[in-house]
């Protein structure tokens, strides 16, 4: 996967930032070693998947940030955000509609809850 542009934990630690300063929440991590581990996954599955898809690189940060809890508050919408971001860096930008984006909150739900997962999101992220 050469060419691609993968996120760093300040970056996503300054997108979480972002996103309590909108929405509000608890700011904070709570495990930093969740936050590298959820940080690194798509560099990793990069790594084993060299035909990895852009969308499921993407799909790799908003599942990992979510279920691994990484933050006091707004996992699920640190990892969506995260996952958008590294789109738009590497050349695929999504301006999801309000419907979308209230799909998106329920598909992140559930992939908190482990019910969906990245096969799932990707194929979304793909159609946005």
């Amino acid at each position: 996967m050469d060419g691609i542009t993968f996120l760093t934990v300040d970056e996503v630690v300054f997108i979480h930032q972002d996103q309590i300063k909108r929405y509000g929440g608890a700011p904070g991590i709570l495990n930093p070693g969740s936050l590298e581990s959820a940080v690194a996954a798509p560099e990793f599955a990069a790594y084993y998947n060299p035909d990895s898809d852009i969308h499921w690189l993407a799909a790799h940060y908003a599942v990992q940030l979510a279920q691994n809890h990484a933050f006091h508050d707004g996992n699920k919408r640190t990892g969506i955000a995260s996952a958008l971001v590294f789109l738009a860096m590497n050349g695929t930008p999504k301006q999801p509609t309000p419907k979308a984006l209230r799909e998106l909150e329920d598909l992140m739900v559930d992939i908190a809850q482990h019910l969906m997962g990245i096969e799932d999101l990707s194929e979304f992220l793909q159609k946005i």
